[in-house]
């Protein structure tokens, strides 16, 4: 219980002051920040800090599985267009002259 109203309070305060940055230096106005701003920036604080960071960069399971299924198929053009397709990109796209200037180095 002590936890959840720690969190409450530190990410409320942050969200005010993070707003009041926001307010004073880039619309530079002196107005006070509204109640429902401060309540608002208090919620995405909360859940940007109770989400891990790992939730964002690691794939899902079925991500994971169609992943390791791409290591069945046989060397070719078409596995590593695949590969490559995770990472938005493929074989005729890459600059190949930096790749291997690259690789002596």
């Amino acid at each position: 219980m002590f936890y959840i109203i720690l969190l409450i309070s530190i990410s409320t305060i942050l969200s005010y002051l993070i707003l009041k940055f926001i307010y004073r230096i880039i619309f530079k106005s002196k107005k006070k920040i509204s109640k429902f701003l401060v309540f608002l920036g208090s919620i995405i604080l909360i859940i940007f800090y109770c989400i891990p960071y790992s939730y964002y960069l690691e794939p899902s399971f079925w991500q994971f599985r169609k992943m390791c299924k791409l290591n069945e198929l046989p060397n070719n053009e078409e596995k590593y267009n695949k590969i490559l397709a995770y990472f938005d990109t493929d074989l005729e796209s890459l600059d190949w002259e930096k790749i291997k200037k690259d690789q002596y180095y």
